[in-house]
């Protein structure tokens, strides 16, 4: 049995649509997701309407939000810093609303994008208690 040849593999760091064979790194040939698609998937893949943000009307309708907020356009790239902490009620409220406010100044949240975020920051029973109050309460 003779020496084994390695042929080291190529690294791309911009992948377009242009540039995408469909191959996968390492292989001889397209990966099986490729080889079995249609034109019809691909030019199901390119249909604007998957690019648009994603609202089921299942979760709209069970929103603690008002509808102006629940359908408000959000900045794009909304993201929660990372020095903003979950909460769980076992810590001080005061402390994560100071928190979660210098944040939310920094960073120059719409009321909209403030009242979605807050909400991404409950966790545990706090949640529980928030997700079970009727919303003519809230």
């Amino acid at each position: 049995m003779g020496p084994t040849t390695f042929t080291s593999p190529t690294f791309s760091t911009a992948v377009t649509s242009e540039t995408y064979t469909g191959y996968i790194q390492g292989s001889s040939g397209p990966s099986p997701a490729m080889a079995l698609r249609t034109g019809l998937q691909v030019e199901a893949i390119s249909d604007p309407e998957l690019t648009k943000p994603y609202h089921p009307v299942s979760m709209t309708a069970k929103s603690k939000f008002s509808a102006r907020i629940t359908h408000a356009k959000l900045p794009p790239k909304l993201k929660m810093p990372t020095t903003v902490k979950k909460y769980d009620g076992t810590t001080d409220p005061d402390d994560h609303m100071f928190d979660f406010d210098g944040a939310a100044r920094v960073e120059q949240w719409p009321m909209p994008a403030w009242c979605f975020m807050f909400a991404q920051t409950l966790t545990g029973v706090v949640l529980h208690v928030i997700n079970g109050t009727p919303p003519s309460l809230m």
